[in-house]
């Protein structure tokens, strides 16, 4: 799936950890990372709704998105995450847990 249709802020890939699921970022709530000078703590999952269906310029509409990620995920895709510290990230900054 094009990430896109998730409206992202951040995309990472090659984190630390485990990565048998497919999706690690479901076992990081109540971790503390750091990106760039960017610094923090992963809170919750994102619970999705018919957003994700929606046309946008990159991908087209496809309701059968949301049907995939409450029958596989639980309806939960990607997670939300509070900043301890504001800082910058650039493309191809490493991240790294602090815990």
């Amino acid at each position: 799936l094009d990430a896109s249709r998730f409206r992202p802020n951040l995309v990472l890939d090659d984190v630390p950890g485990d990565q048998a699921s497919g999706y690690p970022e479901h076992d990081w709530f109540g971790r503390r990372m750091a990106i760039g000078s960017l610094r923090l703590r992963f809170t919750e999952g994102c619970d999705r709704c018919v957003m994700i269906t929606k046309e946008t310029p990159t991908v087209p509409h496809d309701r059968s998105v949301l049907r995939w990620v409450a029958r596989e995920l639980g309806n939960t895709l990607g997670v939300y995450a509070a900043v301890e510290t504001p800082g910058h990230v650039r493309v191809g900054d490493r991240a790294r847990w602090l815990d």
